[in-house]
């Protein structure tokens, strides 16, 4: 269930319906580096309005902090590492920190989601206190664990959703006390994945992430770079690793090549572009990375189904994709 009135202003704490990043900023960098709340609570609750987004895609990327997100009344798309999940309306995803993330809207329209974004120090406070060794230091470093989904038909799917709610309204509302309303919900949801999911975070303490650092750093490069004539050679020696390592490591993280990591990525830097009608589609071409019109057309249908001029087309009708 949506929280009511979920339109109120905006405030450190609380984003009405706008995106929480800019995409084209993003585009050049994997880590999305936006202050959540203030310093002395960080945390905000966020209304994200897919219709402000190009194709309602926002790009892979990743974070320290730990994420909350809620589908409204469309369906989402999200990856997080290898793993594609559909959430239905109504259902949620709680992400760990760092993992790689990308979110879409699997029906059409614009629709709208909901996400708590924290510093997970908002709930241990020092590195020495019982908290953090006993509880979110493991399961930060659970990397096995990147996401629980919150199916709302489940006892535990039910129970994170209203605690989600509960800092959701809290967020929202902001009345006395909120700050303990909203790290105390957070609490209780983090509770729930630490008693749930106890086994694989105490499984997975001390393994090592050496290969999603290098994808980190890889990706990264592509950001920064994809606008440029790129070889996967010069992606592997971002990471200082060899080619067949560089595919090793996409395909272990990512589920997918180098080669079309990058060729979706300038996809989605095409898409952001084409909402700009002072750019012609031989414009958008270029700035994007690709070197010829034909190769750019093909590999926009592979991924849109459309052209680039139908795109434009829906998006000059209101429509999209």
């Amino acid at each position: 269930m949506m929280p009511t009135d979920v339109h109120a202003a905006a405030s450190p704490y609380f984003s009405t319906p706008v995106t929480q990043f800019s995409s084209l900023r993003l585009l050049s960098d994997s880590q999305e580096k936006v202050s959540r709340g203030t310093t002395d609570f960080p945390c905000c609750a966020y209304i994200c309005d897919f219709g402000r987004v190009a194709a309602g895609i926002y790009p892979m990327h990743w974070h320290n902090e730990l994420q909350f997100t809620v589908t409204g009344q469309n369906s989402l798309s999200v990856q997080v590492n290898s793993e594609t999940v559909v959430l239905s309306p109504g259902e949620g995803i709680f992400i760990n920190s760092r993992a790689f993330h990308s979110i879409e809207s699997a029906t059409p329209g614009s629709g709208e989601r909901l996400d708590i974004i924290f510093e997970p120090n908002l709930l241990y406070g020092t590195h020495q206190s019982v908290f953090y060794q006993k509880y979110v230091s493991p399961l930060l470093g659970c990397r096995s664990l990147p996401y629980v989904k919150l199916p709302a038909d489940s006892d535990f799917g039910r129970d994170m959703l209203a605690q989600f709610h509960r800092a959701f309204l809290a967020c929202q509302a902001q009345p006395f006390g909120f700050e303990l309303e909203t790290r105390d919900a957070l609490s209780a949801a983090l509770l729930l994945i630490c008693r749930n999911f106890r086994q694989e975070i105490l499984a997975s303490a001390g393994s090592s992430d050496s290969r999603e650092i290098r994808v980190r750093q890889m990706v990264n490069y592509i950001y920064k770079n994809y606008q440029k004539p790129l070889t996967l050679g010069q992606i592997a020696a971002s990471a200082s690793v060899s080619e067949r390592e560089c595919f090793r490591c996409f395909h272990e993280i990512l589920n997918t090549t180098p080669v079309a990591f990058l060729k979706r990525h300038r996809v989605t830097a095409a898409l952001a572009l084409l909402e700009d009608s002072s750019n012609t589609i031989s414009d958008v071409c270029y700035l994007s990375g690709f070197n010829t019109p034909s190769y750019f057309i093909k590999s926009f249908r592979e991924f849109m189904h459309c052209t680039p001029a139908e795109y434009r087309s829906l998006l000059a009708s209101g429509s999209r994709p």
